[in-house]
């Protein structure tokens, strides 16, 4: 087990530390609540199949309308935010990597495991930028967004009035948002 990239979870290690049981637990951190939200039934097809090119358009639309995404700016779907955060060292070829701390720590272990310089201030090729920031709940502003810059928005969308979404305009912004933390974190405040 790797504590130094702990992501929550780990209830096992956590009961035995304090002695609580698993069923009064509610981990945040995974924003996994045990308490289930509740959905209609789900058809047998959509289990079955995988979506077709219209499908995937109609869930693109969905996003863009829901999120409020410019015209310019292009939306693409992955199926974990794991994968996304993973896929940015190669987009980005060897640059030097500003993350400010404290954040969460999944980010810069990342980048340091493809061989990227990674340090809490700039000068750098580009800023990673966690919104609302993982502890402290830093409210990153437009004006904190400068050159290229990732911004990562998956628990942002409790409160969509503070989205950066519209500096995915520019050229060098990638706005990262996810379907899943943001499901899981509504179902953990309701």
């Amino acid at each position: 087990m790797n504590r130094t990239r702990d992501y929550g979870g780990e209830l096992d290690a956590a009961i035995l530390t304090y002695g609580i049981i698993r069923r009064d637990w509610l981990d945040l951190n995974r924003v996994i609540n045990p308490v289930v939200y509740p959905i209609s039934e789900i058809s047998t097809d959509a289990w079955a199949a995988l979506p077709d090119f219209a499908a995937i358009k109609k869930f693109l639309t969905a996003n863009r309308n829901f999120w409020d995404v410019p015209d310019r700016v292009e939306v693409v779907a992955e199926g974990a935010s794991s994968a996304m955060i993973a896929a940015m060292p190669n987009v980005l070829a060897r640059a030097r990597v500003t993350i400010p701390t404290p954040t969460c720590n999944k980010q810069a272990a990342i980048f340091m495991a493809c061989y990227m310089k990674v340090q809490q201030i700039s000068p750098s090729n580009v800023h990673v930028l966690v919104h609302p920031n993982n502890p402290d709940g830093k409210i990153w502003q437009t004006e904190d967004v400068g050159g290229p810059t990732i911004i990562d928005e998956r628990l942002c969308d409790v409160m969509p009035e503070e989205s950066l979404i519209a500096k995915a305009d520019l050229s060098s912004c990638i706005v990262h948002k996810s379907f899943r933390e943001f499901g899981g974190v509504c179902r953990s405040v309701a």
